[in-house]
């Protein structure tokens, strides 16, 4: 079978090659801004006029979908699961934890979720996948010895092109510092809504 065939094929989300890379956050950290923009520096997607369908199928999210088609190698996953074995490639985003907590609670509280933000914080009543200090402390630890890189919401949303330059890089992606000003420029939009 040939390889663009073979690419085709839809496989379970669980099944992830080696050179994938799993962009690893806490829930409101950046991921999906961070997932537009992967789209866009990988794939050439322009995020401003793409429709979300296209993001997700480029950038799966594990949490959302149960197959997934592979394009490229490595392929890009969002993720906000602790460390498993098959992390092998991580860009393992970071934000401070005051912010996610407000962002978190302003996002549950539109859903509809009556909470009490002070059992949200301390308790971790209504948080997935655990609490944020638990998450990063988890990752931190690298228990399965993952490739990691480390980037910071507030260095991301700072110099943007800068750190998806070091991602590009991790990935082994040669990208012209031009092309990655046009992706940030697409993607703005994203970080507008935060």
């Amino acid at each position: 079978m040939n390889e663009a065939v073979e690419a085709s094929k839809l496989r379970e989300i669980t099944d992830s090659d080696r050179e994938d890379i799993f962009i690893a956050g806490y829930p409101k950290s950046g991921n999906t801004w961070l997932q537009y923009l992967l789209a866009g520096a990988v794939y050439g997607v322009n995020a401003r006029v793409a429709p979300d369908s296209l993001i997700q199928d480029l950038v799966p999210d594990v949490h959302y979908k149960k197959l997934y088609r592979r394009y490229l190698t490595p392929t890009f996953f969002k993720t906000h699961d602790l460390p498993q074995p098959h992390h092998r490639k991580v860009v393992f985003l970071v934000r401070d934890g005051r912010d996610v907590m407000v962002s978190y609670f302003h996002h549950l509280t539109a859903l509809g979720n009556r909470l009490d933000f002070l059992r949200l914080v301390v308790d971790g009543e209504g948080l997935f996948p655990c609490r944020w200090h638990e998450h990063i402390e988890a990752w931190t630890a690298n228990p399965h010895g993952a490739e990691l890189i480390t980037i910071s919401y507030e260095m991301l949303k700072r110099d943007t092109v800068t750190e998806l330059k070091r991602i590009c890089d991790f990935a082994r992606l040669e990208r012209e510092r031009t092309m990655l000003e046009s992706v940030v420029l697409n993607s703005s939009f994203c970080l507008a809504q935060r």
